[in-house]
């Protein structure tokens, strides 16, 4: 990360993810009836599918990767919790998906333990102010 970038980084990361699943793709062609089923996609698939590209793929791992270059790991790891939550709650205003007791529950729990993480984990030397002298 220091030496080449995140956007570097995420480059070659989305390259090497590309040329091992892209035989997988290319095979799952051979079904019957696969080339039609995409031939004939619904413009929400194809928003969905761009979506996923961009969103998901691109977008998240720069963040990732950024946040990689200016916090130590273990407390960037944390946020990794939060994002079946953040799921939730997107596919609550976008898709009508019900909001339960036990939902709202278990997400106070994981919010807990990320602010608990964050606010317990060891500084690094990089973010300790310096002594007075």
């Amino acid at each position: 990360m220091t030496t080449h970038g995140p956007l570097a980084v995420i480059a070659w990361t989305l390259i090497a993810g590309t040329a091992m699943y892209l035989p997988l793709g290319i095979a799952s062609l051979a079904a019957p009836g696969a080339v039609h089923r995409i031939a004939h996609a619904s413009r929400a698939a194809w928003l969905g599918v761009a979506y996923l590209i961009l969103v998901t793929s691109v977008v998240a791992y720069l963040l990732w990767y950024w946040a990689l270059a200016h916090l130590p790991a273990a407390r960037v790891a944390v946020f990794t919790n939060l994002q079946p939550l953040a799921t939730a709650v997107l596919a609550h205003f976008f898709l009508g998906e019900h909001v339960t007791p036990q939902f709202v529950g278990g997400a106070l729990v994981v919010i807990s333990g990320v602010v608990l993480a964050q606010l317990r984990a060891p500084r690094t030397a990089a973010e300790v102010p310096p002594e007075p002298a």
